[in-house]
């Protein structure tokens, strides 16, 4: 494990939150998973400018999870969970460019 610790948490909050976006599978959950599995894969090969892209592709997925928020009460707590997953992944992925 080399780089700051903070890569290592946007490597896993992105992880994790490509698992929650494909979890419903099929075609839509795939190409929704795709900007994520980039991120995840420019992150773990350390590619030079890897977080600023990691922070932004989180924009759209962040705005989808408060949309989800005002729209599904039903899903609520999970679009927070979501929402919140997002925010965490800009934050430590922008703190890793930083560090490194």
């Amino acid at each position: 494990m080399t780089g700051p610790p903070s890569r290592w948490l946007a490597l896993a909050t992105v992880a994790l939150l490509a698992a929650m976006v494909g979890a419903g599978g099929g075609t839509a959950a795939l190409i929704a998973t795709a900007p994520l599995a980039v991120a995840l894969l420019s992150g773990l090969l350390a590619l030079a400018y890897w977080a600023i892209g990691t922070a932004i592709v989180m924009l759209p997925y962040f705005c989808w999870g408060v949309m989800e928020i005002v729209t599904n009460p039903a899903g609520r707590v999970r679009a927070i969970a979501f929402a919140v997953l997002t925010i965490v992944a800009f934050l430590a992925a922008l703190d890793a460019q930083r560090r490194r």
